[in-house]
């Protein structure tokens, strides 16, 4: 929520209430819009960040989980550079089924004091989403 204390970091486009930065095409998965972010919003200036990404994979669900690790790496990625010392960091993940999705799990409990996986109560018994 903005206020007159508030400063406005970027040019925002709103959506219901909600300011929504725009990078070029938005795709963090290229290194200059993860680039264009921190120089926007500032190195190591965020406290807490949420990462729910999602690659539209309608034509083969199948692939989903090994679809989206490109961008839960790129995400993981601009955390790092986005993030305060001692942030939280949010992050959705479809499926562990593979090593390199465990892996970047890996990477981030090397990386944070606190990792925890959570199945959230929104989602269907059988929806990977974690």
């Amino acid at each position: 929520m903005l206020s007159e204390n508030n400063a406005i970091i970027s040019h925002v486009l709103s959506r219901n209430g909600v300011n929504v930065h725009k990078f070029m095409n938005n795709d963090i998965r290229l290194v200059e819009v993860r680039d264009a972010h921190v120089k926007e919003l500032g190195s190591n200036t965020f406290d807490l960040l949420t990462a729910d990404g999602a690659v539209n994979n309608d034509i083969n669900p199948d692939n989903t989980e090994l679809d989206t690790v490109s961008l839960i790496i790129s995400e993981i990625i601009l955390a790092t550079r986005l993030q305060k010392q001692e942030g939280c960091f949010v992050l959705t993940v479809i499926g562990l089924q593979y090593s390199i999705t465990c892996e970047c799990v890996a990477l981030l409990s090397d990386m944070y004091n606190c990792v925890q996986s959570i199945k959230h109560f929104t989602s269907s018994a059988c929806d990977e989403a974690k």
